[in-house]
């Protein structure tokens, strides 16, 4: 079993020699062996989405829906509303509002909400998003400000 070495923000975790062996072993030895059980509990997948999931839904309006983004947006959250979560944390991102669309910055990645909202089936209105945003207080910003990476 792994053992967190640290509790910093810096997270380190060091596998137990022995054990990795063994499923090393076992595996060159043809027998079908999950390298998952050297992870701490935390590590698996499925209690990470159920955590999330638990997360979110205490922070959505009545009728809210979300999605948990995938591949290098991972750790995010994208809401009906046009709200983005950060799914450790339960942070909102700010938005960027420009004329005609509504941006997000992750991980020095910009996404296009409307682009987003296609591909989850929700309808995208621009003017809905700013309207909630302004009426709820919620963070954003008028225009792209140059981020430095």
């Amino acid at each position: 079993m792994a053992r967190t070495e640290y509790t910093s923000k810096q997270f380190c975790t060091y596998l137990d020699a022995e054990k990795a062996w063994e499923v090393i072993e076992y595996k060159l030895m043809g027998y079908d062996r999950d390298i998952d059980e050297l992870y701490p509990e935390h590590f698996l997948v499925e209690k990470q989405m159920i955590v999330q999931q638990e997360l979110l839904s205490k922070l959505l309006m009545s009728g809210e829906q979300f999605k948990i983004l995938e591949n290098e947006y991972s750790g995010y959250a994208l809401t009906s509303n046009g709200r983005v979560f950060n799914t450790k944390s339960g942070n909102q991102i700010v938005v960027y509002f420009k004329k005609d669309q509504i941006v997000v910055s992750i991980r020095s990645n910009r996404i296009n909400l409307a682009t987003e909202f296609m591909k989850y089936g929700w309808s995208f209105n621009i003017d809905e998003v700013k309207r909630l945003y302004e009426k709820n207080k919620w963070k954003h910003l008028w225009g792209i400000k140059k981020i430095n990476y």
